[in-house]
């Protein structure tokens, strides 16, 4: 999970019914990654954060898949 052009980490503890978030690494341009570990489709989880974020400002990255919990 990516979140780009942040002023701050977002605050995940509001997403905690999705899975459990863990911040990996962030960078001074404000772009923050995080490893989620969800059963939810990547859809679910774009349509959960484009509540609060534009979609231009988060991203769902999978290497292999998302992980289940």
């Amino acid at each position: 999970m990516l979140f780009k052009h942040q002023q701050a980490a977002p605050d995940t503890t509001c997403w905690e019914d999705i899975g459990k978030w863990q911040l990996a690494l962030h960078n001074q341009r404000g772009d923050y990654y995080f490893e989620l570990k969800t059963t939810l489709s990547e859809l679910e989880i774009t349509n959960t954060l484009a509540q609060r974020f534009s979609k231009q400002d988060f991203a769902v990255i999978s290497w292999l898949g998302l992980y289940v919990v």
